[in-house]
């Protein structure tokens, strides 16, 4: 039997990927501004996931698949941004 990978597999696996694949081309952060970019990157990639997880959660029917509705509410609130 398959069982379905949980968000953590997922994002594990998919980090492993990426990590591989672009392993050659890291570099190292050797200033105060680059560092400050690549982190406006890496919000810009974790809000952007925001509408995709929000329109997921209110795509179920109330009342219904209730598992999936509380696993993807835990990620999009993981993505929230700060105030």
């Amino acid at each position: 039997m398959i069982r379905p990978s949980t968000p953590y597999t997922v994002e594990k696996t998919l980090r492993v990927d990426i990590m591989t694949t672009v392993s050659d081309s890291l570099k190292l952060i050797t200033t105060v501004d680059q560092l400050k970019y690549y982190l406006i990157q890496a919000m810009k990639i974790e809000h952007a996931t925001i509408p995709p997880y929000m329109t997921a959660l209110y795509s179920i029917k109330p009342g219904t698949n209730l598992e999936a509705f509380h696993i993807i509410r835990a990620v999009a609130v993981e993505e929230k941004p700060l105030k």
